[in-house]
Parts: C-alpha cells; structure tokens; sequence
C-alpha cells in the first residue's frame, strides 16, 4: 500500500469517526448545556459527546441552523466514505476513477450553504442582525 493511500485511508476513517461524534452531538443538543447560553445550566452536560459535543454542536447550529449543521456532517461522512473506498464504483478489471476531491468539497459546501439559508429566510431574526451590523 503507498504512503498517499494509507493517508487517505487515515483521513477517511478520522473524518468518519468525526463525523458519528458530531450527528450524536447534534441530536442530543439541549441548550442547557453551556453556562454562557442558558441560566441555570446543567451541572453535567446531558450531551451524548460531553462538554466537546455540547460546544461543537452549539457553534454548528449558531453558524448553519440545525438543517444547515446536519447537513455539513452528512457532507463530511460521505467526503469520508467516498476517500475510504478509493472514490467510487468501477467495472470489474477497470481501474476506479481518481475522484476529484475539490470538486467534491465545492459541492458538499454549496449543498450546506444552500440547506442552511433555506432554514434561515430573510424574514429571521439573524438575518436582520446581519443585515442591520453591516449597514
């Protein structure tokens, strides 16, 4: 095995490993959990991921809406799975297509950025925020 396979092999089970931590991150988010969100926090994070998983998934939601954060960690397991398993499917005694791994994020990210400002409508409270800080 060469050293670029071993590493894409690495990446991909990392990325994976990321990727279930922060889907069982985002399904158990209480609010709750962060002393500087809510009063009176929990003593001890009912977060499936700990303090970590509380904090991730809350910056996650804050930035993308709960849609938009599922999304980008469903982006990320596919990414993963795609890198683990060379790139996709071939024929047999073909060689599998080298996947091309820019085009894949710009197409993970554009599906995140779209699901993200599709839960957020210009109606919401953020984005007057936005639109009022940059006025």
């Amino acid at each position: 095995m060469k050293l670029r396979e071993v590493v894409r092999e690495l990446f991909g089970v990392f990325a994976l490993g990321l990727s279930l931590f922060l889907v069982a991150s985002l399904l158990s988010f209480d609010a709750a959990d962060l002393p500087y969100r809510v009063s009176p926090a929990h003593p001890q994070p009912a977060n499936w991921g700990g303090r970590l998983g509380a904090w991730a998934a809350a910056e996650l939601i804050e930035w993308l809406g709960f849609a938009g954060a599922l999304a980008a960690v469903l982006a990320l397991a596919f990414l993963a799975l795609r890198s683990t398993r060379g790139g996709g499917s071939s024929s047999p005694g073909e060689a599998p297509p080298s996947p091309d791994p820019v085009r894949q994020v710009v197409g993970a990210l554009a599906v995140v950025l779209t699901v993200s400002a599709l839960e957020r409508p210009k109606g919401s409270s953020a984005w007057r925020r936005w639109s009022a800080a940059t006025a």
